[in-house]
This record gives structure tokens, sequence and C-alpha cells, in this order.
């Protein structure tokens, strides 16, 4: 028989927290060596593996105080405000808008603004987000083109 060290049988509460604080610990971007020094201040311990219940409870409550709240996302009913956000989504891949991940949200709404004068896409009429579409799109264009010529100058040299 084959002899292997085994932790000790944990109960489901103590994997329930495990599972909470390592999505936390994801959610705030938190690399190891930081982490780790979170456990030391909270539990004077560099793992969780010995820690009770109540001590992960209170890591818990630690990553909760530093994490940022997540906002949540929702969809509009309307088919020209979810083509406005998927337009510009895709001119934030292409590095067209160079807003952050977490202001993309803002910098649209300032676009918008600038554009036809209202505070949130949700709120346009369909003339005013055609007009939004259209300069989206012809961004798109231009940065399709602009890549299709860098393609053929790398080609033709």
């Amino acid at each position: 028989m084959l002899s292997r060290k085994t932790s000790p049988r944990r109960s489901q509460e103590w994997l329930t927290l495990n599972r909470a604080i390592h999505a936390l610990k994801k959610d705030a971007g938190l690399d190891e060596e930081i982490y780790r020094g979170l456990l030391h201040a909270v539990l004077r311990k560099d793992s969780l593996k010995a820690a009770s219940e109540e001590e992960m409870r209170a890591v818990l409550a630690r990553l909760k105080m530093t994490t940022p709240k997540r906002k949540p996302i929702i969809r509009s009913v309307k088919g020209y405000v979810r083509k406005i956000h998927a337009i510009w989504g895709d001119l934030a891949r292409r590095g067209v808008i160079r807003a952050p991940f977490h202001k993309r949200g803002s910098a649209l709404v300032v676009f918008v603004r600038s554009m036809t004068g209202v505070d949130s896409p949700e709120w346009l009429t369909a003339y005013q987000a055609n007009k939004v579409i259209e300069a989206l799109k012809a961004m798109q264009a231009r940065t399709t083109n602009n890549t299709d010529m860098d393609k053929d100058r790398e080609r033709d040299h």
C-alpha cells in the first residue's frame, strides 16, 4: 500500500471559505507576495492550511475591504445600444481606445456626450445612436485600412 501524506479532513465551511478567499484574491489581482503578506498580517501565518474557520473569516473580511466592488453588467434591451458597446469593445481590443479596461465605459460616455450631448448611450434616440454608430464604424474602417496598409508596406520591403 502506498504511503502518502494526507491532509486533515476539511469541513465544507472551511472549503467554501478557502474558495471565496482565492476568488477574491484573483479578483483583486494580488500577486503571491502581497497575498502572503496579507495572510501574515491577519493570521501571523504564511498559509491558509493551518487556519481555522474563524481565522479564514477574518482573512475574507480583510480581502473584502481591499477588493473593489464590481458593478453588475446590465445589458441594454435596445439593439443599437448593444451595437455601440460591441463596436467600442472591438476598437478597444484593436488598441484604438486607449482607456484602461475599468474606464472604458466612462470613455464611451464622454465620446457619446461629445457627439450628441446625451450623457449615456442608453438614453440615445435611434437617430442619435445612428450618428454614434456611423462614427464608430468610420473609426473601425480607418484602423482596418491602416492595418492593411502596414501589411502592404511590410510585404513590399
